[in-house]
């Protein structure tokens, strides 16, 4: 990829902040549009950048020149060396011009002749072949004038198929009449879903004339997911996120083909710099507050007081993917789907078709997040959780209120699947036809007072008319 010629000075700018960023270097500022006085980038080296090691001195300063042209002269390199020279700084600084072209030659002897006098400033010329290979090595991809996220590693999701059947069997252990051996995985998919660690601070003070007013000193972790959406530490998926952030595997699509009958794997919708906009907003937006002072004239005024750009900053950004499992399993006639974030070893559920009534919808059963191995509070929330049954007649899962009990045999049947008949004044549900048939048999054969008992609304009336009869004789004698 390369940067395309649409860009603009400015725009190329701020794509060089963001590779400058991502590198490493301090405190990467853009100079305003005018009178940059040939310093469009200024930063810190803390000796961090391209080695190991930290420097025992003060960081070096870097100034940069950024041209987004095809041939980059002599001229340039001369105001940029200068630029160098009168930057106001207590410590050692060097120079840089960055370009999407190329120098040319008489360019390029400036700067390795100033570069190699001790005595001088460092020098360093980045052409457009330079850029491409910094991006790739740093994990970027400078694409049409952005800095794509280029990632390859992804939370470590599951890699076999057994795992992801027992999440089936761990949903079925809540579903009354189902045994779990009969849950089998009949497809598996894993959609790899773009996301952001992100570490972030906000440092403002508000002063008026009475002195200081307002505040604010916060730290902050949390997830940016690939749509700009924002999850708190408190959330459950930042959680997750933050639980598993050492547990990384190299996205392998051969090493999933045991696991998976398909994989997905979802793009980053913005480019650093979008999320950087989007956190820094997302900040200013939560910090924002209105104060009451009292000035030095005894008049109480009001004011709002909201973090300007440069109070937030964002530390660090650590791009990886998040694995979206999805298993289904065919029972009868119905097929159901568990979806849940699977990473290093932790469940997230997001949906669990278990827990719902095919009929009514209702979401009947306690689903949360949790490790594979279940926690006792889990299991105690599930005990008090309303129970659903599975129809073995046609593979229904049903609530109370859509269940009842085959006459014939005994056994749970839903409503949607069951027949009915009528027996001493009383609904009764069968498995089919032939069931209730056979039933039917049975029943013409007994006597009255078995008969009278396949309606316990009527047996509970005789047995309450018989009291009263009986009461009723005894005040009689």
């Amino acid at each position: 990829m390369t940067l395309l010629d649409e860009l603009s000075g400015f725009e190329f700018e701020a794509v060089m902040v963001e590779v400058f960023r991502h590198q490493g270097y301090r405190d990467v500022e853009r100079a305003e549009r005018i009178a940059d006085e040939g310093r469009d980038v200024t930063m810190l080296d803390d000796g961090t950048v391209g080695d190991d090691s930290v420097s025992d001195g003060p960081p070096t300063a870097v100034v940069v020149e950024c041209k987004h042209t095809d041939v980059v002269s002599r001229p340039v390199v001369q105001k940029t060396h200068s630029a160098a020279h009168t930057y106001q700084y207590d410590g050692p600084v060097r120079a840089a011009i960055a370009t999407t072209g190329r120098f040319t030659e008489p360019a390029r002897e400036y700067a390795e002749r100033v570069h190699e006098d001790p005595q001088d400033v460092e020098f360093e010329l980045i052409d457009g072949e330079d850029l491409i290979e910094t991006g790739e090595s740093i994990g970027l991809d400078l694409y049409n004038g952005t800095v794509e996220i280029v990632c390859e590693e992804s939370i470590a999701p599951p890699t076999d198929r057994e795992t992801l059947e027992g999440y089936l069997e761990s949903a079925a252990t809540d579903v009354a009449n189902l045994d779990e051996w009969t849950v089998g995985a009949t497809l598996t998919a894993v959609r790899f879903e773009p996301v952001l660690a992100a570490e972030t601070a906000v440092d403002a003070k508000f002063e008026t004339d009475v002195g200081v007013i307002h505040e604010v000193t916060d730290r902050e972790r949390s997830v940016l997911d690939g749509h700009g959406e924002i999850a708190r530490s408190s959330d459950d998926v930042a959680q997750l996120v933050d639980a598993t952030r050492e547990d990384r595997l190299s996205i392998d699509h051969q090493s999933l083909e045991g696991a998976y009958d398909r994989t997905d794997v979802e793009r980053f919708a913005g480019d650093l710099g979008a999320y950087r906009e989007w956190l820094v907003g997302d900040r200013q937006d939560r910090h924002e507050t209105t104060v009451r002072y009292t000035g030095d004239n005894g008049v109480e005024y009001e004011q709002t007081c909201r973090p300007g750009p440069t109070d937030v900053s964002v530390e660090s950004l650590d791009p990886v993917y998040l694995p979206h499992v999805a298993v289904a399993t065919s029972l009868g006639e119905y097929e159901y789907e568990l979806e849940l974030y699977a990473a290093g070893g932790r469940t997230l559920i997001q949906d669990a078709e278990f827990r719902h009534c095919v009929h009514c919808e209702d979401d009947r059963m306690h689903v949360g997040s949790h490790p594979a191995d279940a926690s006792e509070d889990n299991d105690a929330d599930r005990e008090h959780a309303p129970t659903l049954t599975y129809c073995a007649n046609c593979g229904a899962i049903a609530c109370p209120e859509h269940t009842e009990t085959e006459r014939l045999v005994g056994e749970p049947v839903c409503t949607g699947c069951a027949v009915t008949g009528r027996f001493a004044g009383a609904t009764k549900h069968f498995y089919d036809e032939t069931n209730r048939e056979t039933f039917a048999a049975a029943y013409a054969e007994m006597p009255i007072h078995r008969k009278i008992r396949e309606n316990d609304g009527l047996v509970a009336l005789l047995v309450l008319v018989v009291f009263i009869a009986g009461v009723t004789a005894i005040g009689v004698l």
